[in-house]
């Protein structure tokens, strides 16, 4: 695995919505964040109402000029969804001439993965314009500040996090949003994770349906050998009554399930100030200490 070149700003920005897009008032306040840093920036369509199918070959070809493109960041304008109607479509081995930092989370997700999957080079996981810009063009403090230590190469340790099931492990950093990586199982664009420190979260799921999919990805061999489970916010992701499992029930059921160190409380995900993760960057994992150390590549 590697990294695109490390990027500080002032730097050349494309703006793109493989998912869903932003009305014009949205994307404009945000788009102001960057120019203020100095950065130049190409925005594409992403004033679409939604990710309708028949847009699919018009944000494809978007997408795909911007992975062609000068630009060193493609920053992705919000989640929703679409991502995965486009990946078909696209030349990763062209992506890999001319590397360059994929920024986004959530549905953007499937994008980062496939990029992996097909060329070894990582990303930049846990930004997006919307949410992680509010209508003033204003940064969330910790997503703002770690996004441009993520893409300069200062990959910061985290700590604080809540053993589950006890171990010390090594391994890429990978992963993103759970229903992504689930809806990537049996298509040709979801990595090897064997070896890898699996990091999840996901938004507006029942624990049920987390349960699921995790079931599904153990079904699907993909669990079975990764070298460490690390759980990140599942927002809004509540059980239906008194009697029903909960995220934290089956986070502690799956760890008991793994062969491997897990953890939970990684300050990553949707609906709060999440941090920026390098995806494909080594790492240790020590569930004991409750900590994360990430290494340059």
């Amino acid at each position: 695995m590697q990294l695109p070149p490390t990027v500080t700003p002032p730097t050349h920005v494309a703006i793109v919505a493989p998912a869903s897009g932003l009305d014009d008032a949205a994307l404009q306040a945000r788009v102001s964040y960057l120019e203020a840093l100095g950065c130049s920036c190409d925005v594409g369509q992403v004033t679409q109402p939604g990710p309708a199918l028949e847009s699919d070959v018009a944000r494809a070809q978007e997408l795909a000029a911007a992975m062609r493109s000068d630009a060193s960041v493609i920053l992705c304008a919000r989640g929703g969804y679409g991502t995965t109607r486009l990946l078909d479509a696209l030349d990763f081995a062209e992506f890999a001439n001319r590397p360059k930092w994929v920024v986004g989370f959530s549905d953007i997700t499937a994008l980062q993965l496939a990029i992996l999957k097909h060329t070894g080079i990582g990303s930049a996981s846990g930004f997006l314009l919307y949410p992680s810009l509010d209508e003033c063009g204003i940064a969330r403090p910790r997503a703002g500040e770690s996004l441009w230590q993520t893409l300069g190469g200062d990959f910061q340790p985290v700590r604080s996090l809540k053993c589950l099931r006890p171990g010390r492990a090594q391994g890429p950093l990978v992963g993103g949003c759970l229903s992504m990586i689930t809806a990537l199982v049996g298509t040709p664009h979801l990595p090897d994770l064997s070896g890898t420190l699996l990091f999840l979260e996901d938004v507006g799921e029942r624990p049920y349906r987390i349960d699921r999919m995790l079931q599904q990805l153990w079904s699907a061999g993909v669990l079975q050998d990764v070298a460490g489970l690390i759980a990140g916010h599942f927002a809004g992701c509540h059980a239906r009554g008194a009697l029903d499992a909960t995220v934290p029930d089956v986070l502690a059921h799956w760890a008991s399930r793994v062969n491997c160190p897990a953890v939970t409380g990684l300050p990553y995900g949707h609906d709060i100030d999440s941090l920026v993760l390098p995806i494909g960057v080594p790492a240790t994992l020590d569930a004991d200490a409750g900590t994360l150390d990430l290494y340059p590549v």
